[in-house]
């Protein structure tokens, strides 16, 4: 028997104002919003003398099921274009707002029993594909009342998605075969824009605010028994995340604000992925399988101008400020306070409910920022058991974090004026990931092979830059930071109580990030100047194998491999150093910086009466380019000083152990 579910749904929300003259309005409003639930449990229960066969499938859809982010079929849009607005005294709002928010509950639960043959099979499949976008297209507010602080104007879009997931079986035979198999495969991909291009703004504040926050959550539970005969349990997750999240300011648009200009996108993306396998047979096999792929990617991007537009405007006085929730804490030195992973396993790494967490700051002037946070967990347990025969199980778990986060502000002048403000240009990225596989067999007379594997890689591009620009500021930052903390724990088990006994650990580790910050072809003009560029890299990894018999021979395998390929790299360039120049007051400091953790552990072991074998290999591999270039640029300070420096800092710990035993 069977039972099958399907929901789809895709649609377009858009609140657009076109060629509106507004005059004399408070507030001026264009909100667009969609909020969809999603409810589906199904469950199925076949019960049979000989042979029981039944299966279910949960299937949800939400804005077609391609996977081109161009094809999504779900758009909330809010949009005010080709318009003028003149509002009606102090404290006028313009928003222009797009929410969209999707929550998705999927489960499949399926239990076989019979006295012959039980087949039960579970799937829950999500697919989520859509857009959300705010902009304001060549409209003008107070356009001609140069010096108005009247209007904060706010353009904003948030994409949230959340979904939970379950494929869960139970398979029991008395004799033959009880099979019991689970499938879950989960997508998001998500695009987020907000955007002001062309227009001309005199007003008090100016917020372009992107947001998304996908999350996946996954839990798979099974089970294969059989008294006589093969009891089989597998389950297969795949979770994939992506997300582009973009805030924008350009096409020639010309800003004049009293107080501050804000240019934020934020994205914070998690997957928690938990599984379960228990195969036994009382005399025959019990066999075991898990695999889980899980991936998370995007962009992420605030910026201001472009190499293709026209030339941007933007003067932010800084006479107000904008709270940003964009600080996160990475303190290598204080595993209370920082948010990136620095130990094996603790509360931080195995709890679902936790993740990166972020700090408000209080900033005013120009303010250009992209911030990013993952939170990959990804936990698998497979165990066979046999009486008689052989107990075998595999464990794989693949994770992989790729993409990019970027700040920049290009071909724009800034502050051309006498009161300047300050302005930050910054660009932050930020990863946790944790691998947990345990692969444990028992075979009583007989085989128990145990065979784990963990792959984690992280590819991040993270960029903050200033190019062809003219600025002026009293504080000017340009700052690219990124970190990623993994931390990767592999069990393998195999015993038996007579004949062999035999486990294999298996875990690769790779790091692959690109850290720049940029200041090229442009004129500073700042009471004081910061360029840098940090990135902190830590790995804890964790490998363990036995392989034991009471009479027989023990084998234990356990390899791990490590490679940390990182640039952090800041660049000053120009073509000119007469007309590329930067003039401060104060101090102007120009630094890269590179710290590298590593904390493997590997023990392997293998024990039996007859011989026990053990080997154990780390490998290691740290490459790292650390650099500060200053190229062509003339660099004055009248007040303070100047440096440029490039730090780089290795801190492995390796710790390895192997014991071999027999009579």
């Amino acid at each position: 028997s069977g039972t099958v579910v399907v929901t789809q749904t895709k649609g377009t929300a858009g609140a657009v104002m076109d060629g509106a003259k507004i005059n004399n309005a408070k507030e001026i409003i264009a909100h667009a919003s969609d909020d969809t639930d999603i409810l589906s449990v199904i469950g199925t229960v076949n019960i049979a003398g000989k042979a029981a066969v039944g299966a279910g499938v949960a299937y949800t859809e939400i804005g077609g099921d391609s996977d081109d982010k161009e094809k999504a079929e779900q758009h909330v849009t809010a949009e005010i274009k080709n318009s003028t607005i003149n509002s009606d005294g102090a404290d006028s709002t313009v928003e222009v707002k797009a929410k969209d928010e999707a929550r998705v509950i999927n489960v499949a639960i399926g239990v076989g029993g019979a006295g012959n043959v039980a087949v039960q099979g579970a799937s829950a499949t999500t697919l989520i594909n859509k857009t959300t976008s705010a902009e304001m297209n060549n409209t003008g507010v107070e356009a001609d009342e140069t010096g108005s602080k009247k209007a904060d104007v706010t353009v904003d879009a948030q994409n949230d998605s959340e979904i939970t997931s379950s494929a869960s079986t139970v398979a029991a035979a008395s004799q033959g075969a009880g099979v019991g198999a689970g499938i879950a495969v989960n997508r998001i991909i998500q695009q987020t824009n907000a955007a002001v291009n062309g227009g001309t703004m005199n007003v008090n504040n100016l917020t372009v605010n992107a947001n998304a926050t996908p999350r996946i959550e996954n839990i798979g539970v099974g089970g294969g028994i059989a008294g006589q005969g093969a009891g089989i349990s597998g389950s297969v997750a795949v979770n994939m995340i992506e997300n582009d999240v973009t805030a924008h300011i350009g096409s020639g648009a010309t800003i004049v604000a009293d107080g501050t200009v804000g240019v934020v996108a934020t994205s914070d993306e998690q997957i928690a992925n938990y599984a379960g396998q228990l195969a036994v047979g009382g005399i025959g096999a019990g066999v075991g399988v898990s695999v889980s792929v899980n991936q998370i990617a995007g962009t992420t991007s605030a910026t201001v101008g472009g190499e293709k537009e026209d030339a941007t405007s933007v003067v932010a006085k800084g006479n107000d400020s904008l709270t940003t929730d964009t600080v996160i804490n990475v303190d290598i030195n204080d595993d209370e306070k920082s948010e990136i992973h620095n130990t094996l396993i603790d509360d931080e790494t195995v709890a679902m409910t936790k993740v990166i967490d972020r700090q408000n700051e209080e900033r005013s002037g120009l303010i250009v920022d992209a911030s990013s946070t993952r939170d990959l967990k990804s936990f698998l347990i497979t165990a066979g058991v046999a009486g008689e025969g052989a107990g075998v199980t595999g464990t794989v778990n693949v994770n992989m974090i790729d993409g990019a986060t970027s700040a920049g502000i290009t071909n724009t002048n800034v502050n051309n004026v006498d009161d300047a403000g300050n302005v930050f240009v910054n660009a932050g990225d930020y990863s946790n990931m944790s691998g947990f596989v345990g692969s444990a067999a028992v075979g009583g007379i007989g085989a128990g092979v145990g065979l784990a594997s963990d792959t984690n890689t992280i590819n991040r591009k993270v960029t903050a830059s200033v190019d062809k620009s003219d600025i002026k500021a009293q504080g000017f930052e340009v700052d690219a930071d990124s970190a990623q903390g993994i931390s990767s724990f592999g069990v393998g088990a195999g015993a038996a109580g007579v004949g062999g006994g035999a486990a294999g650990v298996v875990t690769v580790t790779e790091l692959n990030n690109t850290t720049k910050a940029m200041l090229n072809n442009s004129k500073v003009n700042a009471n004081t100047v910061s360029i840098k560029a940090n990135h902190t890299g830590i790995v804890n990894a964790g490998n363990v194998s036995l392989g034991g018999a009471g009479l027989g021979v023990g084998a234990g395998l356990a390899v791990g491999v490590l490679k940390d390929n990182s640039i952090t790299e800041v660049t000053v360039k120009g073509n000119d150093a007469e007309e590329d120049t930067i003039t401060a007051s104060g101090d102007v400091t120009i630094a890269a910086t590179n710290t590298a953790v590593v904390k493997p552990v590997i023990s392997a072991n293998g024990v039996g009466v007859f011989g026990g074998v053990a080997g154990a290999t780390s490998i290691n591999n740290l490459n790292s380019t650390v650099k500060t270039n200053i190229e062509d640029v003339g660099i004055t300070s009248t007040g303070g000083s100047i440096s440029g420096t490039a730090d780089n800092t290795f801190n492995v710990k390796a710790y390895m152990g192997t014991i071999g035993g027999g009579a």
